[in-house]
């Protein structure tokens, strides 16, 4: 799921609040009960899975341009602090993906614009280099490696994975 979609100045404090408990405290109120048990083993991996708004901000996309953001600073932290004992912390920030969050956005363009499923998706893909949708398989084979011991030396990184709809950065 994700916060609504809409202009910043629609957007009630009520979704601005609910946006901050589904998107931010509720990683931190895990990380604070896991993180210590993995540094005191000597060894963990934190993974936030996130949107590509973290780095790619998009339009009508306030509430999740301005939390996820934030996101970043508690991975960092964590690595800061706890990097030394084992654990990692890292994003990554997925872009379009085949999830059922991407099928609500679809049927609300749909809704909005009037335009059939073919329509809004060749619309949404547009932009990417690689013309598709992720499979969530995609998805899963970054999170694997961060997980591995071969990633030990990234660190508070937010690792973005869109098919190359923002290029560089």
């Amino acid at each position: 799921g994700g916060p609504p979609v809409a202009p910043f100045v629609t957007l009630p404090l009520k979704a601005w609040d609910e946006g901050y408990h589904m998107i931010v405290r509720s990683v931190v109120i895990a990380c604070q009960i896991l993180v210590p048990n993995m540094a005191a083993r000597g060894w963990g991996r934190v993974v936030m899975l996130t949107s590509s708004t973290v780095l790619n901000p998009l339009f009508n996309f306030a509430i999740s341009n301005a939390l996820r953001k934030s996101l970043l600073g508690v991975a960092q932290s964590i690595a800061q602090e706890y990097a030394s004992q084992g654990v990692s912390a890292n994003l990554v920030c997925q872009g379009l993906t085949k999830t059922k969050r991407l099928q609500s956005l679809i049927q609300t363009a749909m809704t909005n614009s009037g335009d059939d499923e073919a329509t809004v998706l060749k619309r949404m893909v547009a932009p990417l280099a690689t013309r598709r949708l992720a499979e969530p398989q995609e998805i899963a084979a970054l999170v694997a490696f961060l997980c591995s011991e071969q990633a030990s030396f990234i660190q508070g990184q937010a690792l973005l994975i869109d098919g190359g709809q923002a290029l560089s950065h």
